[in-house]
């Protein structure tokens, strides 16, 4: 993929995509320019009911938990109102990744990958806590891995 930046002197900045397919990685990039002054809501769980407003790198993951989505955070834990499903779609192209049918993480926040019995990885997350990568989504998780290092 090719990335080139051009200045103008004045008008409106306009971003253009160019692309052979509409793939949902454009989608999720697209929704990602669109909105980076959106940030995700959400409520403490501590008791406080405090709403507060996340940046996707203050998130370590997402969980669903009874229906309902919980986002956990160095501070604590809120709930948000966004499905899984839903977080996905919009910050995906960002380094958010479904680690298992009810959990999707923060790919940054992940600092040590194990390889664990059955095809499953387990994550040491930056703040210590360890998450299971299940069996279904492990490859994929490779495979992103291995197009980053690529990359560089």
């Amino acid at each position: 993929m090719k990335v080139s930046i051009e200045r103008i002197a004045g008008g409106e900045e306009e971003i253009i995509i160019r692309c052979k397919e509409i793939t949902k990685e454009i989608l999720a990039l697209r929704y990602s320019l669109e909105n980076r002054e959106n940030r995700i809501e959400g409520i403490m769980t501590d008791g406080s009911s405090q709403v507060k407003l996340l940046e996707l790198e203050s998130i370590y993951y997402f969980e669903s938990v009874d229906g309902v989505v919980f986002t956990y955070l160095e501070e604590g834990v809120c709930r948000i109102r966004e499905s899984l499903q839903e977080i996905l779609s919009y910050y995906e192209a960002e380094g958010v990744f479904r680690c298992s049918r009810t959990m999707v993480a923060n790919i940054y926040k992940m600092e040590q990958l194990k390889s664990e019995p059955g095809g499953k990885i387990l994550a040491t997350l930056s703040n210590g806590e360890r998450i299971m990568i299940s069996r279904k989504y492990a490859g994929e998780l490779r495979k992103r891995l291995k197009r980053r290092r690529e990359k560089r």
